[in-house]
C-alpha cells in the first residue's frame, strides 16, 4: 500500500471507528448505571467524549442541548470512574501530545481498526464487571504487529 493509499485508509479507519464509539456513547448517554467500566487513561476517555460531544448532539430531558461538563460527568459515573471537577483540564492535556509515540486516541485507534481489523478499538479499553460475584475482566488485547515479535 503506498503512502498516499494508507492515508486514505487512515482517514476512512477514523470515520469508521469515530461512528461506532458514538454509537457506545449515544448507548452510555442513555443508561444511568452499567456494568463496563472504563480501563485507560481518564486522558484519552474525557478526550474520546470531548470528541464525540463536539461531532454529536446530546440533550437533557427538557430538551436542552448537554455542556461537555455534564456529559463527561455522566460518562464517568456510567464508566465508574473518578468525577472529574474540570474535564476540560484533560482535553487540553490531550492537545498538548507531541511525537511519535502518543497520537491522539481517534488515530491510534484508526491505525488498530486498519492494521488489526478492530472494528471498535474502544472496546478493548472497556472492561465488563459481569455479575457483582465475578471479578472483572481483562479487555482483550490486539495482538502484536507481525505476529509473535514485540517491538518496543
Amino acid at each position: 500500500m503506498s503512502g498516499d493509499e494508507r492515508k486514505e485508509a487512515l482517514r476512512a479507519a477514523r470515520r469508521k471507528v469515530r461512528d461506532s464509539i458514538a454509537t457506545v456513547f449515544r448507548y452510555l448517554m442513555t443508561v444511568d448505571d452499567s456494568p463496563r467500566y472504563w480501563t485507560g487513561t481518564m486522558t484519552d476517555l474525557m478526550e474520546l467524549t470531548h470528541d464525540i460531544w463536539e461531532s454529536e448532539r446530546f440533550y437533557d430531558r427538557s430538551g436542552r442541548p448537554l455542556t461537555f461538563r455534564v456529559m463527561a460527568r455522566h460518562i464517568c459515573r456510567v464508566l465508574h470512574c473518578r468525577v472529574v471537577p474540570n474535564p476540560y483540564t484533560f482535553v487540553e492535556k490531550s492537545r498538548q501530545r507531541k511525537g511519535v509515540t502518543i497520537e491522539p486516541i481517534l488515530d491510534r485507534y484508526a491505525h488498530l481498526a486498519l492494521d488489526y481489523r478492530l472494528q471498535n478499538p474502544m472496546m478493548m479499553e472497556l472492561g465488563y464487571t459481569g455479575s457483582p460475584s465475578r471479578p472483572p475482566q481483562k479487555p482483550p488485547q490486539a495482538p502484536p504487529k507481525g505476529g509473535d515479535v514485540e517491538y518496543i
